[in-house]
């Protein structure tokens, strides 16, 4: 049970400590499902940061077990992953971590207190797939090729992902494949005003180059056989 007190708490600015003795989580009235989503959101992750258990100045929603918010599975499934205790069970866990983390964590959010936790929300999705394409990398590479295209969802300006993706389409005989993941690296880093690694570049013609030569070498005609003296 979340016990209510009959009145909000006061606006005033409380340190961590003097709010975590507070036992209501508050958010926004009159909200909407989505504005409520957002608020427990807020509410969840600020908890996990500063300890407290309400967001002053606003007031308590009625039924908070209702909503529904993909941190919370995250959150769980993480706490899971350092409980596992067989390979099978990790690999469970990890697929959830992966489900669950669906971008920026608390996207339009721009308080300060959340970025700490967004940051590691990231990592720690970054690492949990990262876990699960390295699994998988010497059975089944093209799942660890769908793996890696959603890691660069999460971190779209991690050039050593697409490095790696280009590997693969070049292991998997997808060679068309590797301009076009040149190319959305390109699209991406623009938005942040850069331009892929001089490394990248190199790794993306060679690839290319190489796949070029076979071609070359696998066309060209056989030596005709010497005529019968």
């Amino acid at each position: 049970m979340v016990s209510r007190p009959s009145s909000p708490p006061s606006p005033v600015s409380r340190s961590p400590s003097a709010r975590a003795r507070s036992a209501s989580c508050w958010i926004c009235s009159s909200i909407t499902a989505r504005s409520a989503a957002a608020a427990s959101l807020a509410c969840s992750v600020f908890t996990s940061v500063t300890g407290a258990s309400y967001i002053s100045g606003v007031t308590p929603l009625n039924n908070p077990d209702r909503v529904d918010v993909d941190y919370h599975h995250f959150a769980h499934a993480e706490s899971e992953s350092r409980r596992a205790h067989s390979t099978t069970q990790r690999l469970t866990v990890l697929r959830e971590i992966v489900d669950a983390y669906r971008g920026e964590l608390g996207a339009g959010i721009d308080s300060e207190w959340i970025h700490t936790v967004r940051h590691a929300a990231q990592r720690t999705a970054i690492n949990a797939i990262s876990e699960l394409a390295r699994h998988h990398a010497a059975d089944d590479p093209r799942h660890t090729l769908e793996l890696l295209e959603t890691a660069t969802g999460f971190d779209p300006y991690n050039e050593h992902l697409y490095r790696d993706i280009m590997r693969l389409q070049d292991r998997l005989g997808i060679h068309d494949g590797i301009p076009r993941t040149l190319a959305l690296l390109e699209v991406r880093l623009r938005d942040i005003d850069c331009k892929p690694a001089p490394e990248t570049q190199t790794l993306a013609s060679a690839l290319q180059h190489r796949h070029a030569q076979h071609v070359h070498i696998s066309l060209a005609p056989t030596n005709p056989m010497s005529p019968r003296r």
